[in-house]
């Protein structure tokens, strides 16, 4: 008897799964609760396992394709009847899968071939094309410059002669014939080396002009050599690289948040100079347990009290009932840059957890966001959202809302900065970082961001205060 698995709902708002790796094949015995097959979805990277024992009739889908929630994954015998005939992905699901994704970019088409401007006769360098009018800022031509007007190469042969490989629009080529100027003796101080009106009018007079044997020439200057003429090749293709999974969901997250909510960002300097003490003196007690201790839990633990002071930063709109919610859980999703896009798990119940466990938690889901192993279980449920920038630097920020919340903090880079110090009337080096608060302004009033940042600063350089504060 034949029983088709489908996709299962494997996470909140998930509504397809690319398949990553097939762990059977078509013909193989698998036993329930096997793991059969790795799916990819916009939250995380997860392998099911079979229902069921029996044999593998049919694998309607290859590595690459993505697979609707719903849709029929895989057919197998179970025995006690005859298999059905295994359905091919084109009866199993309406949208057609996509293709798997293409590890090569494909071959650049060749580009057309545009006929080089004939050469003259005689040996001189070819005409240069002249300069393409600039644009202005509607996209429109500005007005062409006297000497741009009627810029086409004339048909007539008596237009070159002698003045071939000379810059020069016709009515000048013109102009310089009726006053008999030679252009090619004539300085061009047009752009790009061109001979201008101007310059043959000049030419002109100079030589009607009676030569003055005593006075030496005046300096002129150096007659511009034309540019040659540079053959462009066939541009490389681009790389393609298909929105999907992890990126795409951040891509739609993003936008449907940054025109949602008004974005309002409060940004601030911490004094981490006390903090890198304690810190300093607990990293080798904490490292003696297998761990290194970060800031980013002491973070934690000061934003969790500030939190619980400030609850329109813990909260979230419910737009259908025009009602802001307070959330009494603090459940923090913690931005991880991975080489699939960003990731944000979530440390459920944050303000319940000690220094040790968080910063045991947050190798492990680190860890396990950039090697695609997280679960759904490691999603879901935030209230309030962190992104470390330090590592690479940077001052402030403007960060993006996670949808569904209506705060997120930015942490930046520490640095040695100077402070002046009142008791000792100099200036002193102190550990300095940057926070950025960015809030939906529907919500949260200037006030309260700004003072829920002056909050976490008091703690977080104030460890001591800290300490009493935590729960």
């Amino acid at each position: 008897m034949s029983y088709e698995f489908k996709l299962p709902d494997i996470g909140e708002g998930v509504v397809e799964g690319e398949i990553i790796a097939w762990l059977v094949n078509e013909g193989d015995m698998v036993t329930e609760d096997q793991p059969i097959v790795e799916v990819l979805t916009d939250k995380a990277n997860v392998v099911i396992p079979s229902p069921k024992a029996g044999r593998v009739v049919s694998l309607p889908w290859k590595a690459g394709d993505s697979v609707p929630v719903g849709k029929t994954l895989l057919v197998l015998d179970i025995g006690g009847g005859a298999a059905a005939p295994a359905p091919t992905p084109a009866a199993v699901a309406a949208p057609k899968p996509a293709p798997a994704v293409v590890t090569s970019p494909p071959a650049p088409k060749p580009a057309p071939v545009v006929a080089a401007p004939p050469k003259p006769a005689a040996v001189a360098p070819p005409p240069v094309a002249p300069p393409p009018v600039a644009l202005d800022a509607e996209g429109s031509g500005e007005e062409a410059p006297d000497e741009l007007e009627d810029e086409t190469i004339s048909s007539d042969p008596s237009d070159l002669g002698p003045t071939e490989g000379v810059l020069a629009a016709p009515s000048t080529r013109r102009l310089a014939r009726e006053l008999g100027v030679q252009l090619t003796k004539v300085v061009a101080t047009g752009k790009f080396g061109r001979v201008t009106r101007e310059d043959v009018e000049r030419a002109a007079a100079e030589k009607k002009a009676p030569a003055r044997a005593a006075a030496p020439a005046a300096p002129s200057a150096a007659p511009s050599a034309p540019i040659a003429a540079v053959r462009v090749g066939p541009a490389p293709t681009p790389d393609r690289m298909k929105l999907k999974g992890i990126r795409k969901a951040q891509a739609e997250g993003m936008v449907k948040s940054f025109y949602t909510a008004p974005h309002f960002t409060y940004v601030e300097e911490i004094d981490m100079t006390e903090l890198v003490r304690v810190r300093t003196a607990l990293r080798p007690l904490v490292k003696a347990r297998g761990l290194d201790l970060s800031y980013l839990p002491f973070i934690i633990k000061a934003l969790c009290t500030t939190l619980k002071e400030h609850p329109f930063l813990n909260a979230s709109l419910d737009d259908a009932a025009q009602e802001i919610v307070f959330h009494k859980v603090y459940n923090l999703g913690i931005a991880v840059a991975t080489d699939h896009g960003l990731t944000v798990p979530v440390i459920h119940g944050a303000d319940q957890k000690n220094l040790v466990e968080l910063a045991s938690e947050l190798a492990d889901k680190s860890d396990r966001a950039r090697r695609l192993k997280l679960t759904k279980e490691d999603f879901g449920g935030s209230t309030f959202t962190i992104t470390s920038l330090g590592k690479v630097g940077g001052v402030m920020a403007t960060p993006i809302l996670n949808p569904g919340e209506v705060a997120i903090l930015g942490i930046h880079a520490m640095r040695i900065s100077p402070k002046w110090d009142e008791a000792k009337a100099i200036f002193v080096p102190r550990e300095t970082m940057n926070v950025s608060l960015s809030f939906d302004h529907r919500v949260v009033d200037g006030f309260t961001g700004a003072t829920g940042v002056q909050r976490l600063k008091e703690l977080l350089e104030t460890p001591e205060l800290m300490m009493l504060e935590m729960r």
